[in-house]
């Protein structure tokens, strides 16, 4: 039985011309590791919450980088939701 979890195209709607314009600009520019809209991202990202920020390419990446830099080792017991978002 499938669960709806949320209508993305229903909320990209509104936001859909800039969201194609900003796409498009990274994939024609080429920079998309470290490239000048990532830094662009990560400069207005740490202005907004006052803390040091990197940009990573997805979820699973900042939790290895988050659980890398407590030192969590394997054989750690890491607590998590069971219920998270449906990639």
């Amino acid at each position: 039985m499938p669960i709806p979890m949320v209508d993305l195209p229903k909320i990209h709607a509104p936001y859909q011309g800039a969201l194609d314009e900003a796409v498009l600009s990274v994939v024609h520019g080429g920079g998309y590791i470290g490239g000048p809209v990532v830094e662009a991202f990560e400069k207005q990202a740490a202005s907004f919450l006052d803390a040091p920020i990197i940009g990573v390419g997805n979820g699973t990446d900042a939790l290895q980088i988050a659980l890398m830099s407590l030192g969590i080792q394997p054989g750690d017991e890491v607590i998590v939701p069971a219920f998270t978002y449906a990639a």
